[in-house]
């Protein structure tokens, strides 16, 4: 299953906007309050409805209050979105005087076109919301669900059929627990470890549209593999297949394994002792949570596959601020250690890293306020800086942009100085003054700018 374009229309802060995807890695980018998180948002959307082909109930995210446009509406019916007032099919500006009120615009639609293993043609499916009253429809899915449907038929009957894992991962995915996992998960004693009343492949589908990751839940798995192992004297190969997932892709980690007598999943890092998950950095933590989350739904999902179950289990995850708490040195790698350990799902993450900009080879960058598709793997940072995310000359810094431009104005007013008596020539040496006191810290600054002013005085008492 792969998304390959989505239409968005009257949803957050868009109006009308099309996307196309590949089939591989996309990453999305932009400045804060472009979008990022309302793509992200559509595409749970569109993915939920998957979920409507299963008897199970599953989390089906629908389009909920607070996400249909906004738009104002004028004293005089007109409608702006961007302080025009439109009429008659002309575009004027328009003053507001404070008689404007806001109200959301309907119809709200999500369109996507995708394509699903085991369907010759591509697959149309729309969500839609006519009314603020009004439920979230899914028009124009009927062959999405009735596939799904024949799919959970299968197997329900022992059939060995590949379902495509589905998952999104928000910017808060590690601290917001989900309550309902977390009480599932707890771990009271042996028994908690071996028994689960949702010990189904479907076990793979609940809660993947919700963007957090359940820590206790991850714990919880990990708990009970060890206990496998301890009754029958051998690990699981499913436990092994996702920690080398996990070790795979975490920056200098050795062992991972789940301690009983203190109740912990423990990682080896090298260079540092044995400690909990808990004691591990915010990056570590976000990391090895997300890895073993995809890989213990592909675990569950498609246990027929075998060893083979994160090479060929196919499917979109979704995850919001990819390069969420990572140091730089990690950020260049993450693409591609996800990319090695599940090949056949396809990703579409948000970032403003441009590391990770950088290291985007053989997918798509999706620019919310610019061009989009051209690839920057062979690109320096500075140019990603500038050329996609707006940065003007990203190898200085701020201030010493600011400096300069001091120094700029500076030097402008005083060659503007004539005679020292005169009123404008005192007020352009306090205005000189002005410039140099935000940066009095620096004494070579300082000092140029000094020399700079009594060379000039010196020159014109010569010429004098």
């Amino acid at each position: 299953m792969r998304i390959d374009r989505l239409s968005i229309t009257n949803f957050c802060c868009f109006e009308q906007r099309e996307f196309e995807f590949h089939p591989g890695f996309n990453l999305v980018v932009g400045v804060n309050g472009s979008g990022k998180s309302t793509l992200f948002k559509a595409l749970s959307i569109s993915l939920g409805t998957w979920f409507l082909g299963f008897k199970n109930k599953l989390d089906k995210r629908s389009i909920e209050a607070g996400e249909p446009r906004l738009a104002i509406l004028l004293a005089d019916g007109s409608w702006t979105l961007d302080g025009t007032q439109r009429m008659d099919g002309r575009v004027r500006k328009s003053g507001y005087d404070g008689k404007i009120r806001l109200a959301e615009q309907y119809p709200v639609e999500i369109s996507t076109t995708g394509t699903i293993i085991g369907l010759a043609e591509p697959v149309l499916w729309t969500r839609s919301k006519e009314s603020e009253d009004g439920n979230t429809r899914y028009g124009k899915a009927s062959n999405l669900i009735k596939y799904a449907q024949e799919l959970d038929s299968l197997m329900r009957k022992g059939e060995a059929v590949t379902l495509p894992l589905i998952a999104c991962y928000g910017p808060m995915r590690l601290w917001q627990e989900p309550r309902k996992l977390m009480e599932e998960s707890r771990i009271t004693g042996p028994e908690s470890l071996i028994i689960n009343k949702h010990n189904t492949r479907l076990e793979g589908y609940r809660f993947s549209v919700d963007p957090r990751i359940s820590v206790q839940k991850l714990i919880a798995w990990f708990a009970r593999q060890a206990w496998m192992t301890f009754e029958r004297a051998e690990e699981t190969q499913s436990f092994k297949v996702v920690r080398e997932a996990v070790l795979g892709c975490i920056e200098g980690a050795e062992h991972l394994f789940f301690d009983p007598q203190l109740g912990e999943l423990m990682v080896s890092l090298k260079g540092h002792e044995t400690q909990p998950f808990a004691y591990l950095s915010d990056g570590q933590r976000c990391m090895l949570a997300l890895v073993a989350d995809i890989a213990q739904k592909a675990e569950w999902l498609n246990p027929h596959l075998g060893d083979n179950f994160l090479k060929e289990t196919p499917g979109v995850v979704l995850i919001d601020e990819l390069d969420l708490h990572l140091h730089p040195k990690w950020q260049r790698r993450i693409i591609e250690d996800l990319r090695r350990t599940f090949p056949k799902i396809q990703f579409i993450a948000t970032t403003h890293s441009p590391f990770l900009i950088q290291s985007l080879r053989d997918g798509k960058l999706i620019q919310l306020d610019g061009d989009t598709g051209e690839e920057y793997s062979d690109a320096s940072l500075e140019d990603i800086a500038e050329n996609i995310q707006g940065v003007e000359m990203p190898q200085k810094s701020l201030r010493f942009r600011q400096m300069m431009e001091a120094a700029e104005a500076y030097y402008k007013q005083l060659h503007e100085c004539a005679d020292e008596s005169d009123p404008q020539t005192q007020s352009l040496k306090q205005r000189l003054d002005e410039l140099s006191i935000p940066f009095s810290d620096d004494p070579a600054f300082a000092a140029f700018l000094k020399f700079e002013r009594d060379t000039l005085v010196a020159k014109e008492e010569k010429e004098g």
